[in-house]
């Protein structure tokens, strides 16, 4: 587990890697429309991460073929990029992880391309229950503190959370202890403390709890084929509450 000294080269590292993350994701989110294609959002990524002169910390991850996971509709999470045209009706979530100078974040995003009143829900309530998470976290909370608000916020929306895809630490590397689970019990699990750096998810779906695997090996679907939503933001633990990452300027507490 990921433990930063405030003070630290590192943390001042960690937080560079989540500005750059979240450029990224805002240039994406003012960009991307109908008609563009999941290869040509790639080659965007690749680009700008150059830029920032940083790398993808999910390019060649276990093997994994692409700079940043775009996974549609009924793909939940680890999508890889492909010859797909965005259509009206879609929802598109993009997970990208940033690498800067051996100090990880990772952040992801749904785009809405439907009108349906259900997809809208889906959307603005996984991200509520993201805002919800960050909000109670601070040292000496637990891991199941952080489930039991995100699952208490799909149960109020009449909403699925994916049970098998978790949140997880991170900061010196992709993934790391502890497992953050999407449902939990209060005052159950790893106990919080001040200088963690933690990659908080929910993923939602509509109907569906339970997931299947892709043929290629790495996407993950809902196992009744239903629209899913997923937001991330890495946080560091600050004494009092939570510093978000990826958000802007490193802002607390805020969730656009």
């Amino acid at each position: 587990m990921a433990r930063i000294d405030i003070n630290s080269d590192n943390f001042q590292n960690l937080k560079k890697s989540g500005y750059i993350l979240r450029e990224i994701l805002n240039n994406l989110e003012k960009n991307i429309s109908q008609g563009n294609n999941l290869l040509d959002i790639e080659a965007i990524v690749d680009k700008n991460i150059i830029d920032f002169n940083a790398k993808s910390s999910f390019k060649n991850y276990d093997g994994f073929p692409a700079s940043v996971c775009i996974s549609v509709n009924e793909t939940i999470v680890h999508g890889i990029p492909y010859d797909y045209v965005i259509k009206n009706g879609d929802l598109v979530s993009i997970d990208l992880g940033i690498d800067y100078k051996g100090m990880f974040t990772d952040s992801a995003i749904t785009l809405n391309f439907s009108d349906l009143s259900d997809d809208k829900k889906l959307c603005r309530e996984t991200k509520k229950a993201l805002a919800n998470a960050i909000s109670i976290i601070k040292p000496g909370i637990k891991t199941g503190d952080i489930g039991y608000i995100i699952s208490k916020t799909a149960e109020k929306a009449k909403l699925k959370v994916i049970h098998d895809l978790t949140g997880h630490g991170t900061g010196l590397a992709v993934h790391e202890k502890p497992t953050i689970y999407n449902f939990g019990e209060i005052n159950r699990g790893t106990e919080i403390q001040f200088g963690d750096v933690l990659a908080i998810e929910p993923m939602f779906s509509l109907k569906s709890e339970g997931i299947i695997s892709n043929k290629n090996g790495w996407s993950i679907k809902t196992k009744n084929g239903d629209k899913s939503a997923h937001f991330e933001h890495t946080i560091y633990v600050g004494k009092k509450e939570a510093i978000i990452l990826t958000w802007k300027s490193y802002s607390y507490l805020i969730i656009d």
